[in-house]
């Protein structure tokens, strides 16, 4: 698939970055490529990518070590940089970076697909095989709100102020939720399966990008089409 080429390029550019001592740009380009495969939600097989994000991590000149029992699917990091959040079967870790030491954990009664901290790192949002998607706090890993929604999400985005997040389903749809509430604000079919969304800067708009090549504007407020 398109998502499993890149993930595969992103991987060969974490090699690169690799062999030229270059750590911190490897583990980057590595988390790109595990979230290119997962938004297919490929086969649980430990990607290229996941591979060489273990090697980054490991000769990183900032060193972490931290055992799961299970595969890690999915990873992001706060933008402070302080807190990593992993997510390996039912249940996503909280980790603090300096001293390697975990802060909490959160559990799904499925497997954790997606994992994804706001703009703020004040929340992370979690979303399972079982259609559940759920805000925790991303300070304490506290539990905040599920979604109201029951649709497989395949990957999911804040706004860039972090008070909305875009989520994209296997039935080829957008949903906007807002954060704070769980309300979902807007839903908005594509036609074609939905590889990717994006907020513009403003927050106003959507942009949905389909396996197919086509890319549409949406307004999020009324739902319309504003260029194809």
């Amino acid at each position: 698939t398109t998502s499993q080429a890149s993930s595969n390029v992103l991987a060969n550019f974490s090699e690169n970055a690799f062999d030229r001592n270059q750590y911190d740009s490897a583990a980057r380009f590595a988390l790109a490529g595990i979230r290119k495969q997962n938004s297919t939600i490929q086969a649980i097989d430990i990607s290229a990518a996941q591979t060489q994000l273990h090697r980054a991590i490991y000769r990183s000149t900032l060193l972490i070590e931290f055992s799961h029992e299970e595969d890690v699917v999915d990873a992001d990091i706060s933008a402070d940089g302080h807190r990593i959040a992993t997510a390996a079967g039912k249940t996503v870790y909280l980790l603090d970076i300096a001293s390697g030491q975990k802060i909490a954990t959160m559990e799904h009664n499925e497997k954790v697909t997606n994992v994804a901290f706001s703009p703020d790192g004040k929340r992370i949002f979690t979303a399972s095989e079982n259609k559940t998607a759920r805000f925790w706090s991303g300070i304490t890993g506290k539990y905040l709100i599920e979604l109201n929604q029951n649709k497989t999400i395949l990957n999911a985005k804040f706004s860039p102020d972090g008070n909305r997040i875009i989520t994209t389903c296997s039935d080829a749809t957008a949903q906007v939720f807002d954060v704070p509430s769980g309300r979902m604000v807007t839903n908005v079919q594509h036609g074609d399966p939905i590889a990717n969304a994006y907020f513009s800067n403003d927050g106003r708009r959507i942009i949905t990008k389909s396996n197919n090549g086509t890319s549409r504007l949406w307004d999020i407020l009324s739902s319309q089409i504003l260029m194809e």
